[in-house]
């Protein structure tokens, strides 16, 4: 790993992301599996864009105030429970870009936000700090953001990874990567500390502890780069989406282990919303997988 500076005030473990991922604005609801209603009878509602939603959205996070936010290709949003207000207002500090593609809250109540043109901005008491490759942040479009059990922060861009603590920054060299060193579409840390980063060749995961990315899922499985996420389920599955199919994920590496379940022919997910079971959400059709 190589260091660098960064001036950042210190991040604390962060276990809780919010799970409804593009639940309200994809207008595909979701159900609870301990609920015994009906898809029917719960209660529920869609914000479309004649309602003044946003459109293009790629990210959802929600701070330690409650505000929800949403990011996307026009823009930044917060959600005050009946609307969604612009970010930034006439008072706010601008922000470098309005093209977001990744957003996570911080303990302190501040909100990361990662830019398609590269680069990250912290968003902290209405004011906003930018970091870039200056400052050791990888370049190209930044794809995820996650906490790790240390309390630093992971940015994953199309450019490499980084890892910042405090006011330092490693970046993970891309040769760690190996057979799937390409492009990085996404990326998560689970419960027990593994990064798992899904590039356009494969799925990788570095273990705790380890220094090494190993290939967890190779691209003869279906994993074509198109439309990739990664989630963690509350039992501690990482799971895998495309728009196609969603896979269970084994830590062993070894591809006998995972389980992929092949979607409906008229089923194109584009999200992924992970309770007990795991459930992927396309615009229209919400499905259930359980095994």
């Amino acid at each position: 790993m190589v260091g660098s500076g960064l001036g950042m005030p210190g991040v604390h473990r962060l276990r809780r992301i919010v799970p409804w991922l593009l639940a309200i604005l994809c207008c595909g609801p979701l159900w609870s599996q301990e609920s015994g209603l009906t898809l029917e009878q719960l209660n529920h509602r869609a914000f479309r864009v004649s309602d003044g939603a946003p459109t293009l959205v790629q990210a959802l996070a929600q701070t330690r105030d409650g505000t929800l936010w949403v990011g996307g290709g026009t823009g930044l949003f917060r959600f005050d429970g009946t609307g969604f207000l612009r970010y930034p207002g006439a008072s706010d500090d601008p922000l470098p870009s309005m093209d977001v593609t990744a957003l996570i809250s911080s303990p302190d109540g501040g909100l990361w936000i990662g830019f398609r043109f590269g680069g990250i901005g912290l968003l902290h008491d209405g004011s906003v700090s930018r970091y870039g490759v200056h400052d050791g942040i990888p370049r190209g479009t930044v794809k995820s953001l996650a906490w790790d059990r240390e309390g630093a922060l992971w940015v994953a861009a199309t450019g490499g990874i980084a890892r910042i603590r405090g006011a330092h920054v490693e970046q993970v060299s891309s040769d760690l990567f190996g057979a799937a060193n390409s492009a990085i579409n996404s990326m998560a840390i689970d419960r027990t500390g593994n990064v798992w980063i899904s590039t356009n060749s494969a799925v990788v995961v570095r273990k705790l502890d380890e220094s090494k990315f190993h290939v967890a899922a190779a691209s003869g499985n279906g994993h074509n780069g198109s439309g990739q996420e990664l989630a963690e389920s509350p039992d501690g599955h990482v799971w895998f989406i495309e728009s196609r199919s969603v896979t269970r994920l084994d830590a062993s590496t070894d591809p006998r282990r995972n389980r992929t379940f092949r979607l409906p022919e008229i089923f194109e997910a584009s999200a992924i919303t992970l309770i007990s079971d795991c459930v992927a959400t396309s615009p229209e059709i919400p499905c259930r997988i359980s095994w």
